[in-house]
Order: structure tokens, then sequence, then C-alpha cells
């Protein structure tokens, strides 16, 4: 796909994007190298004088040929891309939400092919088990019978009174970006982690067992706490999104991004 050609899908949902050609490495050594090691393409929301837009990070221009835009829905502003890596196939879901462009990495799994497909495969399996009660054409909104969602986190009304410790103004998070911010939240369950940095985690147990010279090596290790449920009541505020307020307590469930091999290749995150 020519740099013509994407910039023409991205603009009919009303968005720029721009290509970007990775700088290629220098190399100093006078034996020649006859493999270099390349990174996947990535896709990104970058920002200029103008405003927001896509970024698409590539090796070189010959990686837009691996490029295929599924579909383009003008009035949604949204559109489907997919990216071929050998035998590979990534997916992913751009578009406008709110207030800002996104991107969100599709499960392989899915096997979506149009822009509905790919908005029900971000729907959590508790989320999608009450949606089929939901008329279709309401079934994707932020707000329905079903569900209340705001950006990649989904708030299910629950039948019953949550036990635990009520924390007031509490974060919650995905692990980067900017956090959702809840005015009582309530916690059930879980376990203490070490959160080693690209998706890898480490029991507590598996921790304690190593030395002190392999703990030094793992630069990036913090301890965080995964935990079973997570229930939400009030109002739940992010600066990119319009606060939406809860009247009974509601189980917090993420969108399925994670179950993504294609998660690596998004830059951007909420």
């Amino acid at each position: 796909m020519s740099t013509e050609l994407i910039d023409k899908h991205f603009g009919k949902m009303g968005a720029r994007v721009k290509v970007v050609e990775r700088p290629r490495p220098r190399i100093r050594s006078r034996i020649p190298v006859r493999s270099t090691i390349s990174q996947a393409p990535s896709i990104d929301i970058g920002h200029d004088n103008k405003g927001e837009h896509f970024l698409l990070r590539v090796n070189s221009i010959e990686d837009l040929e691996s490029m295929q835009v599924l579909q383009v829905d003008r009035d949604d502003r949204h559109l489907l891309l997919m990216l071929r890596d050998g035998r590979d196939k990534s997916k992913f879901l751009c578009g406008h939400d709110e207030r800002h462009w996104f991107v969100a990495a599709i499960p392989e799994l899915a096997s979506a092919t149009t822009i509905r497909q790919a908005k029900e495969s971000l729907q959590p399996d508790p989320v999608r088990r009450r949606s089929q009660k939901v008329r279709s054409k309401n079934r994707l909104k932020r707000k329905n019978e079903a569900f209340r969602r705001q950006g990649e986190w989904f708030f299910v009304p629950v039948d019953f009174q949550p036990e635990g410790n009520v924390h007031k103004n509490e974060p919650i998070t995905r692990g980067r970006g900017k956090p959702h911010m809840v005015e009582y939240l309530i916690r059930d369950g879980g376990q203490a982690i070490m959160d080693l940095g690209g998706g890898k985690t480490m029991s507590m147990a598996a921790w304690g067992r190593l030395s002190n010279e392999q703990r030094r090596k793992m630069t990036f290790a913090v301890q965080r706490q995964l935990v079973g449920r997570v229930f939400a009541k009030g109002a739940i505020s992010h600066p990119d999104h319009a606060t939406i307020h809860l009247d009974k307590w509601h189980e917090v469930v993420m969108n399925t991004e994670q179950q993504s091999r294609a998660m690596r290749n998004v830059a951007f995150m909420d």
C-alpha cells in the first residue's frame, strides 16, 4: 500500500497519518554484517502544531506493502488496519473516542474482518454475556443497559453488595498512561507480583529465590498487586474522557487488548 493510499483511507474518517522511517543503525565494524534485526512496524498517536495524527513507524517504505485497510467507517470515524509480519497477521482498530484518536490491538483469536467485529472482540466475556440482552444497535455504545464504558474500562452493574474496604479517589490503570480516577473503589482478593516490564511478571516466591545480583540486573522490576475483582461506584474521571457517574456498585473490567499479540506494536496507551 502506498503512502498516498494510506493517506486516503485515514482521510476518509477525518484523520491525518504520518509514515516515519526508523533511522538505520550505524555499523562501525569493518566486518560485513549479513543480517540485521529489524523491528515490526508500530502505530502510535503523534502530535504536532496541527494537532493529533496517526503515526506509523516503519523500517522502510516497503513495509507499507504488508499493510491493508480492511474497512473504513466515515460516519463512525473508525478504521480497521491489518499488518502482516511473515505468516502472522495483526489487526488494529483506529478511531475517535469522545475527544481523541486512539489505537486498539485486536486479539488474533477473534478473526475480526469488520469494524463491528473488532469492537465486539474488545468486549471482555462479562460484558459480552450481558450485551446479548441489549438491542443489537445499542450493544457497542458507551452506555447501555449492560454496561458503561470509559476508554478501555468497562463498568458492569452487579446484583450484590461487594465486601471489603472502600477506598476513595483511587486510580485504575493498565500499567502506563494517565490513570482513570474512581471516587469509591473496593478490591476483592488478589496477590502480589513483580512486574518486570515488557508484559513479563514473576511471582513473589520466584523473586525471593533470585540472588541479589540477579535482581540488580532486572532494572525495571516493580512490585505490583494483582487483584481478583474490582468494584467501582460514584464518579469515574479521566482527562481524555467525559466523567461518568455510577449510582450503584459496578464491576470494573478491562477490554481484551492484553490478549493480543499485536499489543506489542501499539506504542500509544491511554
